[in-house]
């Protein structure tokens, strides 16, 4: 029948929108910058193409070595179009709030029970034992220097300050989780800088058109 073509159509459009997410891993992403003093700020960058309907979920809770911690905020982000590598997004906060005497920042997908975690970045050092509200522990997944960042000394706002950059995805990773590439404040930023990403690498082949 019509309605069971439909329903199938429908059935396999909805498969098409699901698979279309890109499955991100460590690194994939980078913060550039936040600003905790209200209002919240993160900017960040993507280093890998982004597929339309892509979901990246931003938390400012504490990770425990199990488990992240329930008592802070979770926003989630949608790629409402295909995003090329490269793209820096500014995200408008709701649902997330910053700590001004610490916090942390996390990038993940998958459910909050088992996220899958992209980058960190602490705004105090990372802690091996218990977490608090101000700290938390550095996931396994992320690795200090290239897909995770924390600092030893506590600035409300901070963003990353090299602007040009030009490279491939482990340069940047490696210039954005350095602490020195870094300019740090107490007082809030009224603005981040215009960043650039261009990756080095071979020109793409040419598009063949079809005659």
């Amino acid at each position: 029948s019509n309605m069971k073509k439909f329903a199938t159509t429908l059935f396999s459009l909805a498969t098409i929108l699901c698979s279309a997410q890109t499955v991100l891993t460590p690194g994939d992403i980078a913060i550039l910058a936040f600003n905790g003093d209200d209002p919240d700020a993160i900017s960040w960058v993507t280093l890998v193409d982004l597929a339309a309907g892509t979901q990246i979920k931003f938390t400012d809770n504490g990770w425990n070595g199990t488990a992240l911690a329930t008592n802070e905020g979770t926003l989630t982000w949608t790629a409402s179009s295909a995003i090329p590598k490269g793209t820096v997004q500014a995200l408008t906060i709701s649902g997330l709030s910053l700590g001004t005497t610490g916090d942390q920042i996390f990038a993940y997908q998958g459910a909050a029970t088992a996220p899958s975690f992209i980058f960190g970045l602490s705004t105090n050092n990372w802690v091996t034992g218990s977490i608090s509200l101000t700290t938390s522990r550095r996931p396994a997944t992320l690795i200090a220097g290239s897909s995770a960042i924390a600092f030893s000394t506590e600035r409300d706002n901070g963003y990353y300050s090299t602007i040009s950059n030009t490279g491939d995805k482990s340069t940047f990773l490696a210039s954005i989780c350095n602490v020195n590439m870094w300019t740090r404040s107490d007082t809030r930023y009224a603005s981040f800088p215009a960043w650039t990403f261009t990756f080095n690498g071979p020109s793409p082949e040419p598009t063949a058109n079809p005659t």
